[in-house]
């Protein structure tokens, strides 16, 4: 059972990359275990993608960007792609977490907010992060 649940939700659509809800203070040390996201009406034009994010703007999801392959020589350049995911058609994700690491901890004295980085169409998003106290 989760200690702490931070819960963010976003009426309308504010655009890519737009902070939804309350960026919320973290009192004490704590694990991320899940991450649920809710939309009442699904996306339609490709999946979803939300981040959460500490106070320094980094993501507590794992760089799902692929390696890239390029014989040719010439050098890629390619965006860190760090998020959760809605998947298209659908309305819940209840397993969307993909944490950077194993241990990763949310310390005392963060501040932790929530993107909408691309609604997909979707509409009417919540999203859930259960923490666990890292003293427990």
């Amino acid at each position: 059972m989760a200690d702490r649940i931070l819960t963010w939700h976003s009426d309308e659509a504010k655009g890519a990359n737009a902070r939804i809800g309350a960026t919320f203070y973290i009192e004490s040390d704590y694990m991320p275990t899940a991450v649920r996201i809710h939309a009442e009406k699904a996306p339609v034009n490709g999946d979803a993608q939300i981040d959460i994010q500490d106070e320094d703007g980094v993501s507590i999801f794992a760089n799902r960007t692929p390696t890239p392959v390029d014989y040719s020589g010439r050098e890629s350049i390619l965006t860190s792609t760090t998020s959760a995911v809605l998947v298209k058609g659908e309305n819940y994700e209840e397993d969307a977490e993909d944490f950077k690491q194993n241990d990763l901890m949310l310390e005392e004295g963060s501040w932790v907010s929530c993107y909408l980085l691309d609604d997909a169409g979707g509409k009417n998003f919540t999203v859930s992060l259960e923490l666990e106290n890292f003293e427990d």
